[in-house]
C-alpha cells in the first residue's frame, strides 16, 4: 500500500488537471486547505504566552519548539532574551503580525529554540524600547529538557542491559522502590545494574534530581515513568539507574523540588553498600 501512494497522488493530479478549468481551481484549493489543516495539527510544540507573563515547558533533547510573546505593532517595543544558556539553541525573535493589523495595533514576537542536551532553567524575556534602560515588562519560561539515554559505541550493550534491568519484573533485588518512604538501604554488586523509583505528580512541575556525585557510581536518569490513563497532576515514577564500577558505602541522596525554585520540598536517601567483588559475565 505504501507503494501505491505517488501512484495514487499523481493520478489524482493528473485527473485534476485534465478537468474543466473551474473544477481544477476548486480542487486544488481543497487540496491546499488539506495539506495546512494537516500542519496545523502536527504543530503542537508552541508556547504561547497570551496575557501572561510567566509559563512551564518541558521538551525534548533536540526538538525544535516556539516561544510566541504579545507585542505592538509599531509602538517601539520589542521582546528579547536575557542571557545565554549552555546547550539551547535561539533565533528570533521574528515578527509575526496581525493581518488587517493598523498602527499599535498586536503582534506575535516569536523565538524558536532547540536544546541540544538536558537542562532545567529559567528563560527570561524582556519587553522595552532600544533605547530605554528599564523594561516595560519581563517573562520567564520554566523550561525542563529530560536526559535521553543514547546508545553510542561500545557502550550500547552496557546500556541495554540497563534498560533491560528497569524492565524486568521477575528480580525484585535489581529494583528500589522509596514507595511513600524517603529513607531505603540497597546492597548491590560491582558492575550490577539496578533501579531506584521515586514517586513524582505528573504535570506538578516537580521533579527528583540527585544531590552531588560519587566517584564510581554511574547514574542515569530520571525517567519518567507514567501510570495508563493519568490525569494532570497524578501520580508518575522518576526512574534512576545506577551502576557501581568499584566497591564502596555511600549516601546516594535525591532532591524533590521544582527547578526554578531553590528550596527543596523534600530529600529522600539511598544508603548503599556495594561489595568489592567483580560480577562475571
Amino acid at each position: 500500500s505504501q507503494g501505491l501512494k505517488p501512484f495514487m497522488k499523481m493520478l489524482m493530479f493528473a485527473t485534476v488537471m485534465n478537468a474543466p478549468r473551474a473544477f481544477q481551481l476548486v480542487a486544488l484549493m481543497l487540496m491546499l486547505h488539506g495539506v495546512g489543516a494537516t500542519a496545523q495539527q502536527k504543530d503542537n510544540s508552541i508556547v504561547d504566552f497570551g496575557d501572561s507573563v510567566e509559563r512551564s515547558y518541558e521538551g525534548s533533547v533536540g526538538q525544535p519548539f516556539v516561544v510566541h510573546l504579545k507585542g505592538c505593532h509599531t509602538c517601539g517595543f520589542t521582546w528579547k532574551m536575557l542571557g545565554k544558556h549552555n546547550g539551547l539553541q535561539v533565533s528570533g525573535p521574528t515578527r509575526v503580525v496581525v493581518p488587517r493589523h493598523k498602527k499599535g495595533g498586536t503582534e506575535l514576537a516569536e523565538f524558536v529554540f532547540v536544546a541540544s542536551e538536558a537542562m532545567h532553567v529559567d528563560v527570561e524575556f524582556t519587553y522595552g524600547r532600544a533605547w530605554e534602560q528599564e523594561p516595560q515588562k519581563s517573562a520567564v519560561l520554566h523550561l525542563s529538557v529530560p536526559a535521553v539515554v543514547k546508545k553510542v559505541g561500545q557502550r550500547s550493550s552496557e546500556l541495554e542491559s540497563i534498560t533491560a534491568a528497569s524492565s524486568s519484573k521477575d528480580d525484585k533485588k535489581q529494583h528500589v522502590d522509596f514507595g511513600e518512604g524517603l529513607e531505603r538501604s540497597y546492597t548491590g554488586m560491582v558492575g550490577k545494574p539496578f533501579a531506584v523509583r521515586l514517586n513524582s505528580c505528573h504535570a506538578c512541575g516537580f521533579t527528583w534530581q540527585v544531590l552531588g556525585t560519587t566517584n564510581g557510581l554511574q547514574i542515569q536518569g530520571p525517567t519518567r515513568v507514567i501510570a495508563p490513563k493519568h490525569k494532570k497532576g497524578g501520580v508518575e515514577l522518576a526512574e534512576f539507574m545506577l551502576v557501581a564500577r568499584e566497591g564502596m558505602k555511600a549516601d546516594v541522596k535525591f532532591a524533590y523540588r521544582r527547578p526554578w525554585q531553590k528550596e527543596t520540598q523534600k530529600t529522600a536517601v539511598l544508603h548503599l553498600s556495594v561489595s568489592a567483588t567483580m560480577l562475571l559475565v
